[in-house]
Parts: structure tokens; sequence; C-alpha cells
């Protein structure tokens, strides 16, 4: 199932997902000592562009990608990006065009079968597919019983769909032409209003998925996350909320093992 392909979706996704995107900049930047732009990356499973426009800081020309026209319909424009939509694993376009290929938030939705096949295709030699993730971890830091709430009432109530949580690594890379070169986890702090935090629950895939196989409305879910929310954010304007997440560096081998 593609869960972020409706229009009200892909709206919920531009308004509240959190810009966490600049500290992987950083740290493509570190790792990989870039000292000048990189000329062509392709940005796949962009969504609504934020990872397309981060890599505007270290690209001459990025091409963003989404199986999800709504999603696409919701990017956010820059002269050094254009978007065209298509699946992580037919993607339309000649081989040997991207010195990068950057996947991030969306690598486990993928046909890993068929993605790195293609993206080894698309990459020059030398090359890089760079893969990421961010996740809400849970953690409030002004009330350590939220997280109890996340685990034992959120969850139970809207269950995690099932995804690929396979490692990324190991004699399965070099049969497709990678290597992992590198990797790094990291950690920030975001801070959330009330509706911001409600407009970001409400755009996970738990709560989409819930959505989508009619077990309730918006108007029902987001009703029931300001009654569960609103106790945490008694007295406060704004919490923070720590996300943690992980980068990975695959380099392009010459020929898959």
């Amino acid at each position: 199932m593609t869960y972020f392909s409706g229009k009200d979706e892909a709206k919920r996704y531009s308004l509240y997902r959190p810009y966490i995107h600049p500290q992987v900049i950083q740290i493509i930047k570190s790792k990989l000592t870039l000292r000048k732009p990189v000329g062509d990356v392709l940005d796949v499973g962009c969504g609504t562009g934020q990872s397309a426009i981060a890599l505007t800081e270290v690209a001459e020309r990025i091409t963003g990608i989404d199986i999800s026209e709504d999603m696409i319909s919701q990017a956010q424009r820059h002269e050094k990006v254009r978007y065209l939509q298509a699946p992580a694993e037919q993607i339309p376009l000649p081989d040997m065009t991207f010195d990068m290929i950057t996947v991030g938030l969306s690598f486990h939705w993928f046909d890993r079968s068929k993605f790195l096949p293609e993206a080894h295709r698309l990459l020059k030699s030398p090359g890089w597919l760079v893969v990421y993730d961010n996740f809400f971890s849970g953690i409030m830091r002004e009330n350590t019983e939220f997280e109890n709430w996340l685990n034992d009432e959120f969850i139970a109530k809207f269950p995690t769909p099932p995804r690929d949580r396979r490692p990324l690594e190991g004699d399965e890379l070099r049969q497709y032409g990678f290597v992992l070169d590198q990797s790094e986890d990291y950690e920030e702090d975001v801070t959330y209003n009330l509706k911001q935090l409600v407009g970001y629950i409400a755009t996970m895939t738990n709560t989409v998925a819930s959505l989508r196989e009619g077990r309730m409305t918006m108007d029902e879910i987001v009703q029931w996350l300001v009654s569960s929310l609103e106790p945490f954010f008694k007295g406060r304007r704004r919490c923070a909320f720590l996300h943690r997440g992980w980068i990975k560096f695959l380099k392009k081998l010459n020929q898959p093992a």
C-alpha cells in the first residue's frame, strides 16, 4: 500500500512534517568531505520536497522523484530542483546520470531487490548512494510519561504497519554492486506546540493506515489525539521531543558481486 498518495495526506505532510534535513546535509558534507557542490543528485522518495530542497546546499542540480503525484504537487519549487513522478524501482532516466543518489525516510517502503539495481544503473562511477532515516523516539523532555503513552496507548490503538527493517549491509549490498563505506547515528530535539504535534502524528503511517482501512475518520483521529495530548502541554506552549536517525554511505562498485 502507498500510504501517502492522497491529496489530504500530502497536504498534512507538507504542513506538519518537521524539517530535520539540515543536520543530515551537514553529515553528508563532513563524511564525503565535500569542498564543492556535487553535480547531479537524484533524491528518491522526495515526498513534498523537503529532502530535495535541503540538497540545494550541496548540489548543483537535483532531481526529486516520488511515486505520489499528490505529494509532488505540494513540493516547494526551486531553480535547482526538478520533480518527476515515478516509482523507486523503475526510474525512467538514462544510465550513469547521477553523481549521488539520496533516499530519506522512505527506503523501508521500497522493493530493495529492484531499487538497488536501479540505483547502481543510474549512478556514475564512482558514485554514492546515501540512505538515511529519522524517527520520533517518544521521549518528551518535559514529561517522561509521554513515552509510556506512545507505547501503551497510541501504538495499541494505531499499530505500526509492516515495513522492511532488514539491515542494509554485507553480502546483499555486494550482490547489487554496493559496499557500506561508513555510517553515523544522529539525534536532535524538535519542538512542537499542541497543534503541530497532533498534525505530525496524524501524518504517521500508524494513523494513515487506520484512516485508509476505514477504522477511523481523520476528524476522529485528530479529536482523539487532541484529548490525549493536551494534558502533556498543560501550562506549556511548546515542548521538545527527541528525534533519532541514522545515515549510511554506500559506495558503488564497478560490478555487482
